[in-house]
């Protein structure tokens, strides 16, 4: 296991900055996500580890080894491509020791070394099966294997399950997760999809057209994004204008009026950025809206009353769109809802949130 060290990291294509100033620190055996859109950089800040891609600035360091100049085939790191490029010539077996040939390992270690990471990936059985035998998730399967035999130090994923099924990916993050817990090897783990990074990772860092944006635990990251971007890209939001009209002495309880005459309070835990009469953003999740009949009233709650313009039943949850007075609309999911009313479009609400969901967002 080694640490992962990058600083100031800059590749430019022509005229697009692809990684600007990419400055990270993956911990000795963390799971560590690079999470974004398509396009802002991530694929290529994993490539420059990996040394398939020369960075334009900056250093890579494993451990105290600055890698800038090191060749990939001399990184000792493991590599899973969204393709998998697994080799339709080659069984099972001669497709996840292709590495070990190249390492000179005699037969009695391959087979060993073979045999172990196939009962790592749950392929026991299969080495003597060619790609076409094998299902999109098996496959995927065989390119870990491979990745994982040669017992690199750091492992690298590129949207490893963008190829599989939605129920398949769900079953194989979560296996890949008990998988990297299990042989405690350090991560980079490339995806654009939120649900995923969240369910997996240690931590992630945001990264958007090049630049890291916010580098955090999915908690952290869900619960207190550190921008606009972030907030709208991570899960799903509600954002109202907002300026800010009274601060307590403790920096902790703030009235933020609205442009539409509503004052909404929001409990925090000291931003030193708030000041009195500027602008904010604010933004509340769906799961924070509790949804009750007109003006019901709740103790320490925001209220905001509107109009159902759609539900929808989920099952486990309902979803409601909600217009407000000022002609926007609010999302609000309400888990459970065989327990409460089920209300229908045209119905008046009450939309109600604690103060502790209300998050401030700085504009820049």
């Amino acid at each position: 296991m080694v640490e992962v060290r990058l600083e100031k990291i800059t590749k430019s294509f022509d005229e697009v900055i692809a990684a600007d100033k990419v400055n990270l620190q993956i911990k000795d055996g963390e799971f560590f996500t690079l999470l974004g859109p398509s396009g802002c950089g991530k694929t290529t800040t994993l490539r420059i580890v990996a040394g398939f891609i020369q960075q334009d600035e900056g250093d890579v360091h494993f451990g105290d080894r600055l890698m800038n100049d090191v060749p990939p085939n001399k990184r000792n790191t493991g590599m899973v491509f969204q393709t998998y490029a697994v080799w339709p010539h080659m069984n099972t077996f001669d497709n996840i020791s292709f590495g070990l040939d190249l390492r000179k390992f005699s037969k009695e270690e391959k087979i060993s070394r073979v045999t172990e990471v196939l009962r790592l990936v749950g392929m026991e059985g299969m080495e003597k099966r060619y790609p076409s035998q094998l299902s999109g998730g098996q496959q995927q399967r065989v390119a870990l294997a491979r990745a994982l035999v040669i017992e690199p130090e750091v492992l690298l994923l590129d949207e490893p399950l963008s190829n599989l099924d939605a129920k398949l990916r769900v079953q194989t993050r979560t296996e890949i997760k008990k998988l990297q817990k299990e042989l405690k090897i350090t991560t980079l783990y490339v995806t654009h999809d939120q649900e995923e990074a969240l369910s997996i990772s240690d931590r992630i860092a945001i990264q958007n057209k090049g630049s890291i944006q916010q580098v955090g635990t999915p908690r952290a990251i869900y619960e207190d994004p550190s921008n606009e971007f972030i907030a709208d890209f991570i899960g799903i939001a509600n954002f109202i204008d907002g300026k800010l009209v009274d601060i307590d002495e403790k920096n902790q309880v703030v009235v933020v009026g609205t442009d539409y005459g509503l004052n909404i309070i929001s409990k925090i835990n000291g931003k030193e950025w708030l000041r009195k009469g500027m602008t904010v953003l604010i933004s509340i999740r769906p799961e924070a809206i509790a949804v009750y009949e007109p003006k019901t009233h709740h103790k320490e709650s925001n209220s905001i009353e509107g109009e159902v313009r759609l539900t929808t039943y989920l099952g486990s949850l309902a979803r409601y769109e909600i217009q407000t007075p000022w002609g926007s609309t609010l999302q609000a999911d309400v888990y459970n809802p065989r327990h409460s009313h089920l209300f229908r479009e045209g119905e008046k609400v009450s939309a109600v949130f604690a103060a502790e969901d209300v998050k401030l967002i700085r504009l820049e």
